[in-house]
């Protein structure tokens, strides 16, 4: 796309000013993402609102209803910033906000039918790629707790599915015994898928184990991919202040939440580290990332919460280890690789992942115990 056309798309929104320059912005591979610099700040009050926007083109090959997406981060924002004063003063917590276009929309679609939305660039942050430090892992809990904590009284009756069937995992494993008798065994011979299969088997009944909760499990507000690289940090202090990337908002339980922010921060080797190094569930990791999210969120968790905690940590690296050797076998047609055995490899961690957390589970547990006795602050 040509910058001409990108700067006419940009001056549909109602910037301050004028816009003086449209760039790529950022290494995503689903949205389409620019950084619009305009001429006039966007609050002379708040030092993290200055002359930059993010301009999205929503990918409708993911989300093939994108006004959906837009209306869900909508109803989000204005329930958060109703709120806004019913909160600990001094406690920082931004999300990003949607400009409107000169005709009060808050989105834009163009002459091909694509959907763009710009939002508020949160300046003076930066995101990480892999876990700094335990202290980093704290503000990591926290500020998921402090999402959940501000959205968890926000009616899901008002919010869109946006993927339906997300983190339903007995569809998963479906899927993948599908394709399982669709496959060659002759061509299963390796360790490495040998050792997939085994641990599918082993843990079929950890599949239903929220979806069939008894009584079900409250649904509320999930984020939908809490890691790590959707949290900015405030770059002098290191405080932990939003948790961006938003798409995937919609009803769900925060059980997913919780467990895929630890799946993907408490594995300190990566999503794919070289086969000699040992894939392990850094406990430590673990136990500051729930003390930050209790040290917010403790207000509205359930017995029934805490006793579920546990089974979706398991659950997690499962079900990601399940989708990744499915789509392996299906001839990698949904995760993007360099590699044909990228996701096979991907599987054999997240597998590895789930033994180390099952090794631990009673470490783990004691930990859960341990939230239900901090105070939110």
């Amino acid at each position: 796309m040509t910058m001409s056309v990108l700067l006419e798309i940009a001056k549909q929104f109602d910037f301050p000013g004028g816009v003086d320059q449209v760039e790529v912005y950022g290494s995503g591979i689903i949205n389409d993402t620019y950084v619009v610099t305009f001429s006039s700040p966007a609050s002379t009050l708040h030092p993290r609102l200055g002359k930059r926007a993010i301009l999205q083109r929503i990918n409708r090959q993911v989300f093939p209803e994108p006004l959906k997406v837009i209306q869900n981060l909508d109803v989000l924002l204005q329930h958060v910033a109703q709120n806004e004063s019913q909160h600990t003063a001094g406690q920082e917590f931004l999300l990003p906000t949607l400009y409107a276009t000169h005709d009060g929309r808050r989105y834009f679609e163009d002459g091909q039918g694509e959907t763009w939305r710009a939002m508020a660039f949160i300046e003076g942050t930066r995101t990480f790629d892999t876990l700094q430090s335990v202290q980093q892992a704290y503000e990591v809990g926290k500020i998921l707790g402090t999402f959940h904590q501000r959205v968890h009284d926000l009616p899901v009756t008002g919010l869109h599915d946006t993927l339906p069937g997300f983190h339903i995992t007995p569809k998963y494993l479906q899927h993948y015994d599908r394709i399982l008798a669709e496959h060659d065994r002759q061509g299963i011979d390796s360790d490495e898928q040998r050792f997939c299969q085994e641990i599918i088997t082993a843990n079929r009944t950890l599949t239903d184990v929220l979806v069939n909760a008894k009584p079900p499990l409250p649904k509320r507000v999930m984020h939908g991919d809490p890691k790590l690289n959707n949290i900015l940090f405030d770059a002098i202090s290191g405080r932990a202040v939003s948790i961006i990337d938003l798409d995937t908002v919609k009803p769900g339980l925060v059980h997913y939440d919780i467990g895929d922010c630890l799946r993907s921060s408490c594995n300190r080797s990566g999503e794919m580290p070289d086969p000699a190094i040992h894939v392990e569930f850094d406990i430590d990791v673990c136990r500051a990332i729930l003390e930050g999210y209790a040290s917010v969120a403790t207000s509205f968790l359930t017995q029934q919460d805490y006793e579920y905690l546990l089974p979706a940590i398991m659950l997690l690296p499962f079900e990601l280890g399940l989708r990744f050797y499915t789509d392996y076998l299906a001839g990698n047609r949904y995760f993007k690789v360099n590699d044909p055995d990228d996701n096979l490899r991907r599987a054999v961690t997240q597998f590895a992942l789930l033994q180390s957390i099952q090794q631990q589970q009673d470490l783990i547990g004691k930990t859960i115990d341990a939230m239900k006795n901090i105070s939110p602050s």
